[in-house]
């Protein structure tokens, strides 16, 4: 199995995008430490408790609830680019899933450590635990600036890229698990994140169609379909003897109990949520709690435990792992799509019906005249980019002949708050004051930023803007010869304007 996580967890940690993950990252963090430790000893009081048939002890419970904990949303992450939703949810459940099982594999390690020492002592699991994090972090990121700065000497070197990452990944999980005995699945999630963070500058090809995006796509679902295939042929092999109705419905019991667990801390931690990053809805908490699959991290660390525990517990283990993997498999991730159309149709609803809007300001806060002022000015400016579009296509003589009513019909850019009462249709001055009216109650409610916001949107828009610059500038070097010395200070420009 440790020849397949490296290629798991790096996969997740470079295809990030981090801006919007280290926007996130307290939501995350949140959730993905405070929150494991929630639902990881929920689930051991569980499995001691009401899996008494089993008699495992406090160590086998909590790594128990350590592997069920940590999920692996890679179905429902397909889904959303699918169908196109929210990066900033895209992000906090990818984000969110990263550090979560970054987490649940440091854990897992000590809670192993402390099982192969005797007994359960929890001053020994802390201690393990800050070792872990504190070396892991500090050797991931060392190795990753002197990645960054070997790859920036690359010069468009594709295949170099390739393997140089492959090597890097490899190198540093195999260096924190044989050589440092800490975390070496969290190294490569601190590297995979670093290195992410720089690869504008490193390789500029677009990210859909760069070559080592694609190449780290591939070996992901491979190492993926390999782990799932090994422990469908260890299952086939074992037979299980003494598997029996009880087993069944032990799986059922701890797929709902996880749910539920899951449900809690996130309703815990909302409050919290919502004033940290992009902010969180209930919708959000919908999504975050049906869309936490079990995949393959948890079976890479159940197999795992087959060589540290004697064979019964290890078959016990997992039986129930294996077990609520499949039912995640099989009832959350092909609902998903039916609980997003849900979603949208509940949220639509709840725009269209504005009557209280100044009784319970709260309950509409996802869309408000702000949102509607906003969409109305992108919505413009894409018709003038449709509009300048066809000005320049009918100057080509082989599309003399085309009906372009009808083009003009089919490419007609609709604005989805246009049916709300009061819109404003036409496009507003970017200079008038943030003051709006609802259009039931006539109250006036002014929308201003914050000292905060103002900052984030200054230091978003800086982001945007001098990345943007950095990838015409690196395309001129490409085509037209600019020198590379002339990127080397650019680089250094940035540097020091970002201070």
């Amino acid at each position: 199995m440790h020849l397949f996580l490296p290629a798991i967890i790096y996969e997740s940690a470079y295809s990030l995008d981090t801006h919007l993950f280290l926007m996130a990252l307290m939501q995350c963090f949140l959730l993905a430490v405070p929150g494991l430790l929630i639902c990881s000893s929920l689930t051991a009081l569980f499995a001691k408790y009401i899996l008494k048939e089993y008699a495992w002890d406090w160590s086998i419970c909590f790594v128990f609830g350590t592997i069920l904990s940590a999920t692996d949303p890679v179905a429902v992450v397909a889904l959303f680019k699918e169908n196109n939703i929210s990066p900033i949810l895209t992000t906090l459940i990818e984000g969110e899933s990263l550090l979560n099982d970054g987490t649940a594999i440091v854990i897992f390690d000590s809670l192993i450590k402390v099982y192969e020492g005797g007994g359960f002592n929890l001053g020994k699991i802390i201690y393990q635990f800050v070792y872990n994090c504190g070396v892991s972090i500090a050797v991931a990121y060392l190795i990753s600036m002197g990645t960054i700065t070997l790859l920036r000497r690359t010069e468009l070197d594709t295949d170099m890229e390739v393997t140089f990452t492959f090597c890097i990944a490899y190198l540093t999980y195999y260096t924190g698990e044989v050589f440092l005995h800490v975390s070496g699945v969290l190294s490569v999630v601190v590297l995979g994140v670093c290195i992410s963070s720089y690869k504008s500058s490193i390789n500029y090809e677009q990210e859909e169609t760069s070559t080592v995006h694609q190449f780290w796509e591939t070996l992901s679902f491979w190492a993926n379909t390999l782990i799932f295939t090994l422990v469908g042929i260890i299952i086939a092999s074992r037979h299980f003897e003494g598997f029996g109705a009880s087993d069944i419905g032990f799986i059922i019991a701890t797929y709902v109990a996880v749910t539920v667990f899951r449900a809690l801390m996130i309703e815990i931690f909302s409050p919290f949520l919502e004033t940290m990053g992009y902010g969180f809805s209930w919708n959000y908490e919908v999504v975050l709690v049906w869309g936490g699959l079990r995949g393959a991290v948890g079976l890479a660390l159940v197999m795992m435990v087959q060589h540290s525990t004697p064979p019964l517990i290890a078959s016990q283990l997992l039986t129930q792992v294996s077990g609520i993997i499949f039912l995640t498999l099989v009832f959350n991730a092909p609902t998903m799509r039916i609980i997003l159309k849900f979603l949208v149709r509940a949220v639509v609803t709840h725009v269209s019906d504005c009557d209280n809007y100044s009784a319970s300001p709260e309950r509409y806060r996802k869309v408000t005249a702000k949102n509607v002022k906003y969409m109305t000015q992108a919505i413009n400016l894409l018709r003038d980019m449709v509009s300048m579009t066809e000005k320049v296509t009918r100057m080509d003589k082989h599309m003399t002949g085309v009906d372009w009513m009808w083009v003009r019909s089919v490419t007609h850019i609709k604005n989805p708050y246009e049916n709300i009462k009061g819109s404003q249709t036409e496009n507003p001055s970017a200079f008038d004051n943030d003051r709006v009216q609802c259009s039931s109650c006539k109250t006036e409610i002014k929308i201003e930023p914050n000292e905060e916001e103002v900052r984030l949107m200054e230091e978003d828009s800086r982001f945007r803007i001098l990345r943007a610059f950095e990838c015409s500038v690196w395309n001129q070097h490409s085509r037209y010869g600019i020198l590379r010395r002339t990127l080397r200070h650019f680089k250094y420009c940035c540097r020091k304007y970002n201070r």
